[in-house]
Order: structure tokens, then sequence, then C-alpha cells
């Protein structure tokens, strides 16, 4: 079984894009996938291309056959998930640079907005294996889906598992948001772009603790000037995002607080916007 982590990127990976696409659920055939690969990100492949590309993916365990036609394979999602969560911890190791406790107050301090992520991603997986309220969330814009399609998915996944509603407020509104806020949509999970949100950090309700996300005003501008310059996802260069935003040095700040009311009245507050 392939454990390549595939990305969906400017670089138009035929089998990555493939992942993408088969990652919104509905089971595909190899016309349908090549349609949607020639319309959606203008990719100039042929039909022979994408049945062999498939053909592959189903021999390294990553996509099944089935009746109706082509889906994701949830054994390779398990397998990945594994290890996407030893790289996590072996990044949270190599980059956290502070880590203290103040009560029910936990504040943690990363080099790159990467390692931030990956332990944000931890928490969250660990979350939905087993929620038991509604997850919600705002944020200044989705990226996910952009630079780790795998992780996304395989969020999705256990979302689905444990039947947990969500709620996902974005205050970015532009063509890349709405991108993302799709690849994310589905009945379990709600998404609204434009929101008045995430003014100062990002935010997650996980149960009775509240997850705060402070990136610092320089790294996140960066961001905000990549997704408004962008009008398409063919107009985002993924190696670019990654080295200008993910991987750039500076100190980003996670506070969680274990706080079962005010986590309530977060909930109800994201939910309002709705």
């Amino acid at each position: 079984m392939s454990y390549r982590l595939l990305l969906p990127s400017k670089t138009k990976r035929v089998k990555d894009l493939i992942i993408s696409v088969l990652a919104k659920g509905a089971a595909r055939s190899p016309k349908l996938l090549h349609n949607t690969l020639q319309k959606q990100w203008a990719l100039s492949v042929t039909y022979q291309a994408v049945f062999k590309a498939l053909q592959e993916l189903c021999e390294e365990g990553v996509v099944l056959r089935k009746r109706q036609g082509y889906t994701i394979n949830p054994k390779w999602l398990s397998e990945v998930e594994g290890i996407i969560s030893e790289i996590k911890k072996s990044l949270f190791s190599k980059n956290l640079r502070e880590h203290r406790y103040e009560g029910d107050v936990q504040t943690l301090i990363f080099d790159t907005f990467e390692a931030a992520d990956e332990y944000r991603k931890m928490l969250q997986t660990d979350y939905f294996q087993h929620a038991s309220k509604q997850y919600c969330s705002e944020s200044a814009h989705l990226k996910s889906p952009l630079i780790f399609s795998e992780k996304s998915l395989s969020i999705l996944e256990l979302i689905k598992k444990s039947g947990t509603k969500c709620f996902l407020a974005v205050r970015g509104n532009t063509p890349i948001d709405r991108w993302c806020a799709d690849y994310y949509r589905n009945e379990l999970v709600d998404v609204k772009t434009g929101v008045a949100c995430a003014q100062d950090c990002d935010i997650m309700v996980l149960g009775d603790s509240i997850v705060q996300l402070y990136i610092p005003q320089e790294v996140a501008a960066s961001l905000d000037h990549i997704f408004s310059q962008a009008k398409q996802i063919a107009d985002i260069s993924v190696p670019a995002l990654y080295t200008k935003f993910y991987k750039r040095k500076a100190l980003v700040k996670m506070v969680i607080t274990k706080n079962p009311e005010l986590a309530e009245r977060l909930r109800q507050r994201i939910r309002s916007f709705f």
C-alpha cells in the first residue's frame, strides 16, 4: 500500500488531483473524473492517462473500484492517519519553543505556523474520535485543503464516523476561501465565509476546551495577500504558500483554556452566524 502524501497543487499531478476529486465523497467513473479534471483544474490530460492513474491507485490500495465507480479506500486513510500522527509528534517536539500551565490554561509557543498547525490537527483528530458536543470554529481562512488534502479528508472521515455536527465560520470570502469551504461542506459540516469573526485569532471549541491560535500580524498579512490575489485555485502556488506562510520563522502562540461555560457561549455565538 502506498503512503505517499498526496497534495492537490498547482503542479497538477494526476494522481493527486484524482484524490482531491474523490475526496468530495461521490464515487466516480473514469470518464467523469477526466471531465472534472479538465473543467475544474484546466488540466490537459488524456482519458487514457486518467484511467492508468486510477489503475495504479487501485494497485497501491489508495482507491477502491466498486460497482458504482471509484472511491477512496478507508483502510488507506486509516493507515495514512497513523503516519501523520507520528509526524505530528515529531514536529511538535522539535518546534515547540515554550509550554506552560497556569491552572486550566495551557500556553504553547511554536517556531512556525507549520508546527502549530500540526498540533492543532492532532487536537482535532483526538477530539473527533470521542466527540460529545458540536464542533465550532472561526478562522481568518481555511487552508488545509490546499496544502494537506489527505489530512482534511481524514478529519472529514472522523466527523462522519462520529456523527459530529460542525460549524465553521470563516472571515475570508475570496474565491479560494469559497473553494476550501466547498471542500469541507457535507451533511454534517456547515461552512460560512465572509463572517465578521477571527479578528484577533483563530478559534476552535473542542468540548469544554477553547483553542485560540494567535498568528503574528506580518505572517497573517502574507496569507491575506496570497488569497486576495488569486482568482482561482490554479493561481495558487502551493510551494510559495508553504514557504511564505507555513514555514516562515515566527512565534505562533496557542492558548488552550478549559472552561465549560465559556466554551458553550462560544459555540452559541458561532452557531448564530448560520
